[in-house]
């Protein structure tokens, strides 16, 4: 199976269809979906973007066209993790002004009067490039999705239009790569909204397809197959078959909830048992999501055998390019003179892309490990911190306010900078009862934080 997912959602007064030159370019280079913006029967673009999320796998890029750019736009605001890259076609993002929605309003009075037929002979001209009038392939084929699309649909998609909130307030918060592809003589888009975007939205490049309309995909299927080739070709996938996700829910969860991830390297078991802690405590936070992965292994399997390493693990391994899909992150590793352990570190460097575009800033960044001596510990820790940092994340450790931490009455790992265990010089101390009990504070407190932070 493709690793690549790619979903394609068409526009207003469109099918299927409309993608078909397009999907079929495409269909060695990714998994294609055709998503449908009717099926829900919805009036809202809210509602809509629920029930075409709700089509799509958990991750996975997008492509929409003219209207379904404001679902896209509503896919972003309600969920952005899940979205790897976008493509625009001819869309735009301001509500609409006065006389747009009196344009609407007398296509509805239109349909009521049963003259559904006179709106698809006036939008011809608007969304076909004159050379296409005429044209089977193009023209006649917009008439044909117009009709097989009918005038019930066209009101409620009609009415979705006319209630949509201004995008351009939330264009900034988009983290993925995105092309936008215009064609110069496109009626609905004008390029004055596409520079609009291009200058809002963080890194995104702007294709012009000369002597091309509204429905490119159509007039220049080539072309705009080769743009969102392009843009795959950007993105740093998460393979889901490989890597899925560890979680005591499935990855169709709402989004309303915080997603953890508990990211651990353990080689004898000690850092697995307090990453399995984090997560208990993680998971008592209300409407949270968590998932419990590894890093993957450095040292050879027969070198591990022979230094008498865990080798059963459950958690499966974590891929550097899905950080960004998580609200809060607490990261385990055992204690390598007071640093972090090499497998750590290799994975933590293979997460530039996500650096580059900001995608942790403002997320929730925590540390937990252990350690031999019991020295080095808060050292492991703070190596964390800096690369957390530089990630523009928002570090927590340890409340005060929880007992366990100030208790003097045993020797136990942990403090204000993370949870630890001690594992002894041989390896044999196993984490003790007040150990377990900070790390699932330490869980459960990052999770409540980045509810707070979400909000």
């Amino acid at each position: 199976m493709n690793e690549r997912k790619l979903v394609l959602i068409p526009g207003q007064l469109s099918t299927a269809r409309m993608w078909l030159p397009v999907a079929a370019a495409l269909e060695n280079r990714a998994a294609v979906s055709i998503a449908d913006q009717n099926r829900a029967g919805a009036e809202n673009v809210a509602d809509i973007a629920r029930d075409v999320f709700a089509q799509c796998p958990p991750r996975f890029a997008l492509a929409a066209h003219g209207m379904s750019g404001f679902i896209a736009f509503e896919m972003l605001r309600q969920d952005l993790s899940r979205i790897t890259a976008l493509a625009l076609l001819g869309t735009l993002a301001p509500a609409d002004n006065e006389a747009q929605t009196a344009r609407r309003q007398r296509y509805l009075e239109l349909v009521t009067a049963g003259k559904f037929a006179e709106i698809i002979d006036e939008r011809v001209p608007v969304v076909v490039h004159p050379s296409k009038r005429g044209s089977e392939e193009v023209e006649g084929l917009v008439r044909q999705m117009a009709v097989a699309t009918g005038a019930e649909t066209f009101v409620r998609q009609t009415r979705a239009i006319m209630g949509r909130p201004d995008s351009r307030p939330t264009l900034a918060m988009i983290e993925c790569p995105t092309v936008l592809v215009w064609g110069r003589q496109d009626g609905m888009a004008t390029e004055a909204h596409q520079a609009e975007m291009l200058q809002s939205i963080r890194g995104a490049t702007l294709e012009v397809l000369e002597d091309t309309g509204h429905f490119c995909s159509l007039e220049r299927p080539a072309k705009v197959a080769e743009s969102i080739d392009r843009l795959l070709e950007s993105i740093c996938f998460a393979i889901d078959l490989i890597h899925p996700t560890f979680s005591s829910t499935s990855a169709e969860t709402n989004r309303l909830n915080t997603k953890i991830l508990v990211l651990y390297y353990s080689m004898y078991g000690h850092v697995e048992i307090m990453a399995q802690a984090i997560a208990e405590g993680a998971r008592t936070a209300a409407d949270t999501d968590v998932a419990i992965k590894r890093v993957p292994e450095l040292v050879p399997e027969e070198t591990l055998r022979k230094s008498g390493a865990k080798l059963d693990q459950q958690a499966p391994i974590a891929d550097p390019c899905e950080l960004d899909q998580y609200d809060g992150i607490l990261i385990g590793t055992p204690t390598r003179f007071g640093n972090m352990c090499a497998q750590m570190r290799n994975f933590l460097d293979q997460t530039g892309s996500i650096w580059m575009r900001g995608g942790l800033a403002g997320r929730v960044g925590s540390v937990f490990c252990s350690t031999g001596s019991g020295n080095g510990s808060e050292a492991t820790i703070l190596s964390v911190y800096n690369t957390l940092i530089h990630h523009g994340m928002v570090i927590a450790g340890v409340p005060i306010s929880n007992p366990e931490v100030t208790r003097m009455s045993e020797l136990r790992g942990g403090s204000l900078y993370g949870a630890c265990t001690l594992a002894g010089s041989d390896g044999r101390r196993q984490p003790s009862a007040s150990e377990l009990a900070i790390a699932r504070a330490q869980g459960r407190y990052v999770a409540e934080l980045a509810a707070r932070l979400r909000r």
